[in-house]
């Protein structure tokens, strides 16, 4: 008996597919084109640990620019605030000098006017 025929004899169509497909799939797994999990993570780990350090460095740049943010709404409240007491100032001055033209225009009304005065050369 050769091997062929004990091998026709005594294996089944179904045992040869089945060790056809297990020893394919042995050859794709030790040639690395079938690759586990635990392969793909081994791989990829310093890609994982990149991405890592990358959102890490986001975070910290996102929080350096909240924390400008806040800065600068705090500086633009201060900066509203002296605004509005330089016009509340401006507003009260504009009114005391209505008040003190109202009394030199009285005054100029009220005294005689001197003769050779500033007023008659004009």
């Amino acid at each position: 008996m050769t091997l062929w025929d004990w091998f026709t004899t005594t294996a089944s169509v179904d045992s040869a597919l089945t060790a056809l497909g297990l020893g394919a799939m042995a050859v794709l797994f030790a040639t690395d084109r079938i690759i586990t999990k635990g392969q793909h993570l081994r791989r990829v780990q310093d890609l994982v640990a990149h991405h890592e350090r990358e959102r890490e460095a986001e975070a910290a740049r996102l929080a350096d620019v909240i924390e400008s943010r806040d800065g600068w709404k705090e500086a633009a409240g201060v900066e509203r605030a002296r605004a509005d007491l330089a016009t509340a100032t401006a507003a009260e001055t504009s009114a005391v000098l209505n008040r003190v033209l109202h009394v030199l225009e009285s005054l100029d009304r009220a005294l005689p006017h001197p003769v050779g005065g500033d007023h008659e050369r004009s």
